[in-house]
């Protein structure tokens, strides 16, 4: 569901999708990241997912979908006019923005999963769920 657009919504549903089916412990491969780059009239510098105002002057586009753990990209969709070497230095650009969202991407499903865990033991151990929240070390001194 996308409540609102403000830029590329195709490269923002792959993403999406790729960490609802791992939230549902779906196994995959690896997370799929997804990322769009334009090029626009009087501009000679490429944006790395931009906003619907800028998309609007866009001479040309392309969205890059990978698994960056995999080094394998999924999918690569462009349109307008590109020469040869914009074209692959919009796609470094592309692939590179996929890699920094996929450790986002992972950064959340890990916390997701460590909060999820926390709540599971809170009525079991509030105490250590209260010094894993401060990010306290626990320290075993011996003994069972």
């Amino acid at each position: 569901l996308v409540l609102e657009e403000e830029g590329d919504v195709v490269a923002a549903a792959i993403s999406c999708a790729s960490l609802a089916l791992a939230d549902a412990e779906i196994e995959m491969f690896d997370l799929v990241a997804a990322s769009s780059v334009v090029h626009s009239h009087g501009s000679s510098e490429m944006q790395v997912d931009p906003a619907t105002s800028d998309r609007v002057k866009q001479i040309a586009s392309i969205t890059t979908a990978m698994m960056p753990s995999r080094g394998e990209v999924t999918q690569i969709s462009h349109a307008g006019e590109w020469d040869p070497e914009q074209l692959e230095a919009a796609m470094r650009l592309s692939i590179a923005a996929c890699r920094q969202m996929h450790s986002m991407m992972r950064k959340a499903l890990l916390d997701g999963a460590q909060s999820s865990r926390l709540q599971e033991h809170a009525a079991y151990c509030p105490r250590l769920v209260t010094i894993a929240e401060r990010g306290e070390r626990i320290e075993h001194r011996g003994g069972p």
